[in-house]
């Protein structure tokens, strides 16, 4: 392949890649903006309206893997409607958990990692 064409498809890749990264750091709609921006006290609606739907919900009672429960010390007191949001985007695996109460009340939210 003669130069021209390397650099022709060196130049793409680096497009490529840059489109990427700005998807990943500008997406509307993001649980990580949420985490961020979400105080307590706001609504479930209002979670709906910055993040989008969940990845799944759960009553609060299920761990990260929601196969399995939570043990009585990680379970958080009044949360009654808990919210996931898989994160695929970063640089490794990660979840964001919003909790509500039985008023539609954000009470607790956290940001699990694998690593």
């Amino acid at each position: 392949m003669k130069l021209f064409g390397k650099v022709q498809i060196l130049v793409i890749t680096i497009f490529v890649i840059m489109l990427i990264v700005l998807y990943v750091l500008l997406v509307p709609g993001s649980p990580n903006k949420a985490m961020q921006e979400l105080s307590l006290g706001r609504s479930y609606q209002d979670l709906l309206a910055m993040a989008g739907p969940p990845s799944y919900e759960t009553d609060g009672s299920k761990w990260v893997e929601p196969e399995h429960e939570k043990s009585l010390d990680q379970l958080i007191e009044g949360c009654e409607r808990e919210l996931w949001y898989e994160n695929w985007r970063g640089l490794m695996p990660s979840k964001f958990s919003f909790c509500f109460d039985s008023e539609g009340k954000l009470i607790h939210k956290y940001h699990w990692s694998s690593w």
